[in-house]
């Protein structure tokens, strides 16, 4: 981030799946492209869960472009074009740099007071939740920070000793 002068404006993708439109005969990937907004400077609040109103601050950053159901969890790509040398302001005449951002956490929200219009006897107003075309990136460092924890590393290699042994004895029930 530092050595390539990586902010606001920098070129972002991601590849995901669009829960809206799985597909019938197969379910394809989409990439969105966007901008970094904000670098991760301030913790953001968001929910961690769907069924819940806590908030809890998060280090992530703003990037512009949409986020929708089926996005979270999806690799965020940053991309110098082939106009740009990471670092400098020199035109870069050779491949597309391509670098793991963070992964996408879900959609920047805002809460409006809507009017509900329905039949002329019940109408009223209400709070609801706006997708504001911002999408949340976790960064990458503390993606492997997270995956490096000791609790962590010790309950991954338990999940692979109990998986090679089901494994081991599956091959000698056979």
């Amino acid at each position: 981030i530092q050595r390539d002068s990586v902010g606001p404006g920098d070129e972002v993708f991601f590849v995901s799946l669009f829960s809206q439109h799985p597909g019938f005969k197969k379910n394809q990937p989409i990439v969105r492209f966007g901008h970094i907004s904000l670098m991760p400077y301030e913790p953001i609040s968001v929910k961690l869960r769907q069924d819940s109103d806590t908030v809890t601050p998060i280090n992530a950053y703003l990037v512009e472009s949409h986020s929708w159901g089926g996005h979270s969890g999806s690799p965020a790509f940053l991309y110098f074009p082939f106009d740009r040398k990471p670092g400098t302001v020199e035109i870069n005449r050779g491949r597309l740099n391509v670098y793991l951002l963070g992964l996408v956490h879900g959609h920047f929200t805002k809460t409006e007071d809507v009017r509900f219009v329905g039949d002329l006897k019940n109408y009223g107003t209400g709070e609801v939740d706006v997708n504001v075309g911002m999408a949340i990136v976790v960064p990458s460092q503390d993606i492997v920070g997270l995956l490096m924890r000791k609790d962590v590393a010790e309950e991954r290699q338990e999940f692979i000793m109990e998986k090679e042994k089901s494994e081991k004895s599956n091959t000698v029930s056979d």
